[in-house]
């Protein structure tokens, strides 16, 4: 996530400026659209995970609470 949101911050800067400092063979576009979904994504799997740790987690061993 820490990639794509470094790359969100890019299109942003390069946006202020007026400029692209990218190399990218794809259009501007293209990018507006992939990197932040790819954030949204990596944030989904991140709660997915969260989720599926909190269903599994075996009980407390001093308390017995789950």
């Amino acid at each position: 996530m820490t990639y794509f949101g470094s790359g969100i911050v890019q299109l942003l800067l390069d946006a202020v400026r007026g400029a692209s400092t990218t190399t990218a063979t794809v259009p501007q576009a293209f990018l507006w659209v992939a990197v932040p979904a790819y954030v949204v994504w990596g944030a989904g799997l991140g709660a997915a995970a969260l989720s599926y740790w909190r269903r599994t987690r075996p009980a407390c061993r001093r308390c017995g609470a789950t």
